[in-house]
């Protein structure tokens, strides 16, 4: 599973025109059993997208047996245009749901997606935009999502359960405070697992000033997503300065020398 930022002409957008924050898909029935309150979805990722394809060993996949269950989709874009103030300072801002005058919400808000639309007033014209300049275009521009797929007949592959870790403690925002003296800061959170279980893949989502995120268990290092950062301004997919990849922590089969990984219930 795959999925990038197009126009309407089909042509790829740089993360520095259009952010992609995240885009997510469910189904009416789904709920994440590793983080019950926590984040909600089965497929998708965020600005890493394009070049981080999610998908299941050999043999395996997400079974959809319910014809009536509905899906949607949680689509998060940022035109990042045009904005006003510094411009890398006013990117950062505007991509990672800032607070400030015009956008619908307040201060304590700062950096939740209440900053970046999720309200009520979500069709008032003048909420929800980040701040730009006096002298920005105010024609419209379309953009789409185009994702890609595989699938085979339900009878064809073994079933495999999706669930969503985040941390600290499920939650889903994690705010990070400027510190010059210890500019390195980690979250850890510890889960327990309720039944046996085995991990067929395993893969992290960061945003950019992300080092990595590792997998332990029992305290034991077992593995680790790491971000690769773009180096060319304006280019799609290698985009300078942005998160553009994240590496796969563990993938049953990826290694032949890699043992297999379990979860047992204590």
């Amino acid at each position: 599973f795959i999925g990038e930022i197009i126009d309407e002409n089909e042509t790829s957008i740089p993360l520095s025109e259009v952010y992609d924050h995240h885009w997510i898909l469910k189904h009416s029935g789904f709920k994440n059993v590793l983080c019950l309150d926590g984040p909600q979805y089965i497929f998708g990722i965020g600005a890493e997208s394009r070049n981080t394809p999610v998908h299941f060993p050999q043999g395996y996949g997400y079974r959809v047996s319910d014809t009536q269950l509905q899906w949607g989709a949680n689509i998060h874009l940022l035109r990042t245009q045009y904005l006003d103030g510094e411009k890398y300072q006013a990117t950062k801002e505007c991509n990672e749901c800032y607070y400030a005058l015009g956008k619908g919400c307040r201060p304590e808000d700062n950096g939740t997606f209440t900053c970046c639309g999720d309200s009520d007033n979500l069709m008032k014209d003048d909420y929800f935009k980040c701040p730009i300049s006096a002298d920005s275009p105010t024609t419209a521009k379309n953009y789409k999502l185009r994702y890609t797929l595989n699938y085979t007949e339900y009878s064809n592959v073994k079933e495999a359960r999706v669930g969503v870790w985040s941390t600290p403690d499920c939650n889903t925002y994690y705010g990070i405070e400027t510190n010059d003296t210890a500019p390195e800061q980690v979250s850890s959170t510890i889960f327990h697992i309720s039944k046996d279980a085995q991990i067929l893949v395993a893969i992290g989502h960061q945003h950019v000033g992300a080092i990595n995120i590792s997998l332990f268990v029992n305290d034991e290092f077992v593995c680790a997503s790491y971000p690769r950062y773009g180096t060319l301004p304006h280019v799609a997919g290698n985009e300078q300065g942005y998160l553009v990849q994240m590496s796969t922590c563990f993938e049953k089969d990826m290694d032949p020398n890699q043992p297999e990984l379990f979860f047992t219930q204590r």
